[in-house]
Formats: C-alpha cells, structure tokens, sequence
C-alpha cells in the first residue's frame, strides 16, 4: 500500500509495504494563517485509492489588549497624573509599551 499525505503547503511520500490495517502520524507546520484541506490518499498495490481531507484553520497572531486609567483625569494646572497600564496578550507574546503623554 502506498500512502501519499498533501496539505495546503508541502508535500510528503511515505511508501509502506503493510497488511489489511495500518495506521500513520504526521506533523505539518503551516507557517501562515488560513483555512487549508489537509488530505490523505491510501492506494493499494491494485491502483485502488480513496481520499480523505480534515480542514486546518490556522489563525493568526493577535494584538496584545491594553487599558489604560489616569487618576486624576481632570484638574488644575499643574496636574500630577498617575497612569496605570494593565498589559495582556492572548498569544502568550512579550509586550513592551512606549508611553506619550500628549504634551
């Protein structure tokens, strides 16, 4: 039997000679986001092959969430302010900041 994997971006060829039942495991890393069809054809010393397909949905890396409070926001010149920044990042990513007070 002759086992043939495809996926959206790649391609490997595993020839095995095998009895009535086998099973196989393969990691492909898809580098950038989408939706993909990952496939796997098994064809048989007789030409005989069938398909199967599993679709891959790869997001992308998202944007670190930020809030932001002054206390005080408002008052008199001059105006000391104390701002508290609460940092996350839903991907696990480092996150620096760069601070503009606007004046």
């Amino acid at each position: 039997m002759r086992a043939i994997w495809r996926s959206g971006i790649g391609l490997a060829l595993a020839c095995l000679t095998v009895g009535v039942a086998w099973g196989e495991t393969q990691t492909h890393t898809y580098t950038a986001p989408g939706t993909y069809d990952a496939c796997v054809t098994a064809t048989d010393q007789y030409g005989l092959s069938t398909t199967t397909c599993v679709p891959v949905s790869v997001r992308g890396n998202s944007a670190p969430v930020v809030e932001l409070v002054a206390d005080p926001a408002t008052g008199l010149a001059p105006l000391a302010v104390t701002f508290t920044a609460t940092l996350s990042d839903p991907d696990g990513d480092t996150v620096t900041t760069t601070w503009d007070y606007g004046d």
